[in-house]
Parts: structure tokens; C-alpha cells; sequence
């Protein structure tokens, strides 16, 4: 274990160096990743790394080296192709799409380019190539001429391993059959990319936190950050929000992960629903918000006025309706907006004035007879996506059986996804107070609390999704995990729980 000197000189090393803000709750973490590194450098233990990378006269090819092993050893996370299938949906049917029209109006007036996607943070590779799969889908043998695809990470470890294009099984598990079957070679230890889709994406070292864009202004059409700024301290996601605004096109679009918004970050980006998820659209900075409009939910469509986002990435209109009871049964004392609803999957992201309900699944009507069929039944459309039928068929087994707590979980997980907050706080209340080791609904619970703008509560039910997570089952977690572990999502919820507790709104 690190001492607390070691412990407090490499927290700083790292928030310097890479943004990475390692708190007390970390420190575990932190101890078994320097011992990695360690042992990845040939050194006897923890403490020699440490006065590698700290006292004076080290050797500087080998003090270099260590300070990759260790920066492998804190960011290589576990990730999947076509991870986040909502997000994935909205870019297959309409953001690419979008863009490409775009592209293909340029091209008659002489100013085509490549589109350009960054995947920044990409890890092990997964999601770049799962970008360029579905430009290849979108585009067949003329990809490789009109788009083009950038993964960068920190870790020299992770680009290598994504050069290879080889994979487990686990990294395909999110992938439809026919995807796999398309795009990916089955090998006797798992999966190799195919060519067409190695063709489309280039790889490289790229530290997000202190380094330049490796792409010029304003060239970069979308770019995915997801699950990068989770532990960033507030200054340095601010100051990368800045960047990436500035490498980001005129209209182009950034996509963050479930646990991260720039509410109260940034005024660069107007947050967009598109279908089951939200991207943040690049906004001119003359047309950014003042401090003043981001306290007046419903301005605009998906203006970045909402709340923090652990379940979703920034829900804009995450605000009660006027009126509407609070934790404590005050109503909102901002006078929020009704909520206005999401757009379907197909419509364009321009369109988001014209709103419907999510498509029901063609069981949506179906009625099994008992409560725990239809809780099954619930899961199954979660998982699927059809969002109103896992509400639906989970309020239904609720009510046939009130005692069942994992109902009002499904019911609430299921309106949080169709950006309905101040709805779900009942059903997860419920489940929370029927199983008081309910951790999944605690994590819940605290993020519709967080994005409706009450903090202590918040704090408290993201104390207990901290203390009760490593109860709940990973099955029954399901994509509340995505792809994090549950010790990771633990931190977090401690990380989430001191902020909220200090006032000092969503990160």
C-alpha cells in the first residue's frame, strides 16, 4: 500500500499530467495500478517507481518508461463494440446520415472533405472501429474516398493492443450477429477486424488532458469523448471542452458517455435528444448561453440547461414541471418548463421541435399472467430498447404485486432513459424503501434527483448506491455498469456523492 506521502505525490503527478483526479476513495486503485506499473518496468516494488518518476538523477529513458507503464496501468478500461446501443442507433440512422448529406452538399459547391470522426479516449480500438463499420455500412466501397476515422488514447499500451484488431470475445459481445459476421474474422482465441474497416482508421498516442487536438480547427464532424472526464478535475474538462469546441466544425456534434454533462462547464454545445440519446451540437461562441440562461430550463430544445448525468449524458430537459414536488414536497423553485418529450430514432436532428414516443415493441400489448412474467418481460424490452413497454409492463407487475422491488427499478430505469426524472422518482423510492440494499435504485434515484437540481438528497442516495452496489447483481445491473466494473462505478458514486454534498452542482 502507498503511503500517504507517495499516495499524495502521485495523485498530483497525475492531475498534472494527465487530468486524472484521484481521490481518497481511489487509493486502492491507485496502489494495485503503480504496482502494476512496477512490475511492468522490472522493478522490485512501489516505492522504486516512485522515486523513478520523483528523485532527481533517474535515468530519463527509464523514468519515461515508467511514466507509460503507469499511465497504461490508470486508464486501460474495459470497453465492447457498438457499446451504448441508443447512441450507437442515433448515429447509424441519423447523425452519420446528417453529416454525409452535408458532405455531399459540399462536394457540388467544390468544398468537399473527408468526414472526419475522432473517437478521443478510444482505449483498446473497439470504438473506432465500430464508427467506421457503420461508415462502411452508410457508404459500402466509397468510405475509404469521403470519411475517415481517428482513435486516440493516452495509453501507448491500449493504441498498440488497437493496432493489432484483435479481440476476446467479451470486447464483441454488444455486436448484432450480422455485424460480427460482416466486419469481424473469426479466429481460434477470438476476433480479428477486417480490412475495409482497418483501412478507415488510424491510431495514436494522445494525451487529452494537456496536448494540443492532433486535428486542425474546425475539422472534426463528430467527436466521441465518452467516459473520458469522469474523473477529470473541473478545470481540466473545462479547458478541454474549450479545445474540443475548437477542433469541432461548424455544426459538427460531440458525444459524451452516461456519466458525464457540461452543465455548468460549457456553454459551447447545445444538447440534442436524437431517438433513446442525446449528442451535444457545436454552437458558434457568440450564440453560447450566458450564466444567467442556463437557469431557464426549456429555452430552447435541448439547450444545455439540464442537470448532471449519470444515467444520461446531460439530459436538457431534466427540469420538473411547474410546480411539480421536489424530494422534500417544495415545488421547483426555478419554474420549470413542462417537459417536453424525445424525438423518434429516424427523425433529424434538426427536427427536434417535432416529438413522439419511443415505437412500442410488438408485445407491447402482450399480457403474461404473473407479475414475475411480466417483470421478465420488462427486462427483456429494457434491454431491447423499447423503452414505454419496459415502463409499461413494469408498472404493471408492480401493481399486481406491490411488495416487488425490482419492478419499480425497471419501471424507473426505463422512464429515466425517456427523459422522464421527476416520474421516476416515485417507482425508485419505492424500490429503495422495499429493499433498502436496492443499489441500482439508489444509483438511480441519486441521478434523476442530481439532474432535477436537488443536491442533498442526491448526496445521500449516492452515499447508499456507494455502500449497497456490490449487493446488486451484475445481471441485474445490467447496462447501468457500461462496461465499467462495479468497484469503478462505487468510486464514482463516492466521487459524485462529495460533490453534490459540497454544493457544487453536476460534474
Amino acid at each position: 500500500m502507498l503511503s500517504d506521502v507517495d499516495a499524495e505525490r502521485l495523485r498530483s503527478y497525475l492531475t498534472r499530467t494527465s487530468g486524472l483526479a484521484f481521490e481518497d476513495s481511489r487509493r486502492p486503485a491507485l496502489s494495485v495500478a503503480v504496482d502494476e506499473a512496477a512490475q511492468a518496468c522490472g522493478l522490485p516494488d512501489s516505492d522504486a517507481l516512485v522515486r523513478m518518476l520523483f528523485e532527481p538523477g533517474s535515468d530519463c529513458a527509464a523514468r519515461s518508461s515508467a511514466r507509460r507503464r503507469l499511465l497504461d496501468a490508470v486508464t486501460i478500461g474495459e470497453t465492447h463494440f457498438f457499446r451504448n446501443p441508443p447512441q450507437i442507433d442515433a448515429l447509424r440512422r441519423v447523425v452519420l446520415p446528417r453529416l454525409l448529406r452535408r458532405d455531399s452538399d459540399g462536394g457540388r459547391t467544390g468544398a468537399r472533405r473527408p468526414l472526419t470522426v475522432w473517437s478521443a479516449g478510444c482505449s483498446t480500438g473497439e470504438e473506432p472501429y465500430t464508427l467506421a463499420m457503420l461508415l462502411l455500412d452508410l457508404l459500402g466501397h466509397d468510405a475509404p474516398r469521403r470519411a475517415r476515422v481517428l482513435g486516440t488514447d493516452i495509453s501507448a499500451s491500449a493504441v498498440r493492443t488497437a493496432r493489432m484488431g484483435r479481440f476476446g470475445a467479451r470486447s464483441v459481445m454488444m455486436a448484432a450477429p450480422a455485424d460480427r459476421e460482416r466486419w469481424l474474422e473469426r479466429e481460434a482465441d477470438g476476433w480479428s477486424v477486417r480490412e475495409p474497416v482497418r483501412a478507415l482508421v488510424g491510431l495514436a498516442v494522445h494525451n487529452l488532458a494537456v496536448d494540443a487536438p492532433p486535428l486542425a480547427p474546425a475539422s472534426v464532424d463528430l467527436l466521441l469523448c465518452r467516459n473520458v472526464t469522469i474523473y477529470f478535475d473541473r478545470a481540466t474538462t473545462v479547458a478541454l471542452m474549450a479545445r474540443l469546441h475548437e477542433v469541432i466544425a461548424p455544426g459538427g456534434f460531440l458525444v459524451l458517455g452516461h456519466a458525464e454533462s457540461l452543465w455548468q462547464l460549457s456553454d459551447d454545445f447545445e444538447l440534442v435528444p436524437v431517438g433513446d440519446a442525446f449528442v451535444y451540437r457545436r454552437l458558434d461562441r457568440a450564440r453560447g448561453a450566458s450564466p444567467s440562461q442556463r437557469d431557464v430550463p426549456g429555452q430552447r430544445a435541448g439547450r444545455t440547461t439540464g442537470a448532471a448525468a449519470v444515467s444520461r449524458p446531460g439530459d436538457a430537459a431534466a427540469a420538473s414541471r411547474p410546480g411539480e414536488a421536489g424530494p422534500s414536497g417544495v415545488g421547483r423553485r426555478d419554474g420549470a418548463a413542462p417537459r417536453q418529450r424525445r424525438p423518434e430514432v429516424g427523425v433529424d436532428v434538426e427536427q427536434v421541435a417535432s416529438f413522439g414516443s419511443p415505437r412500442r415493441g410488438p408485445d407491447a400489448d402482450a399480457q403474461p399472467r404473473t407479475p414475475q412474467d411480466q417483470l421478465e418481460g420488462a427486462r427483456a424490452a429494457l434491454a431491447g430498447g423499447r423503452y414505454a413497454e419496459a415502463a409499461l409492463l413494469a408498472s404493471r407487475a408492480a401493481a399486481a404485486e406491490p411488495t416487488l422491488a425490482a419492478a419499480y427499478v425497471v419501471e424507473g430505469h426505463a422512464l429515466i432513459t425517456l427523459n422522464r426524472d421527476s416520474e421516476a422518482l416515485v417507482p425508485l423510492r419505492k424500490a429503495a424503501y422495499l429493499n433498502p440494499d436496492a443499489g441500482d435504485a439508489h444509483f438511480l434515484l441519486a441521478g434523476a434527483q442530481d439532474r432535477l437540481g436537488y443536491a442533498s438528497a442526491a448526496a445521500r442516495e449516492y452515499r447508499l448506491a456507494a455502500q449497497t452496489l456490490r449487493q446488486v447483481t451484475p445481471e441485474a445491473l445490467g447496462d447501468i455498469l457500461d462496461g465499467r466494473g462495479v468497484d469503478e462505478l462505487v468510486a464514482l458514486c463516492e466521487h459524485l456523492a462529495r460533490r453534490s454534498a459540497r454544493g457544487d452542482g453536476p460534474s
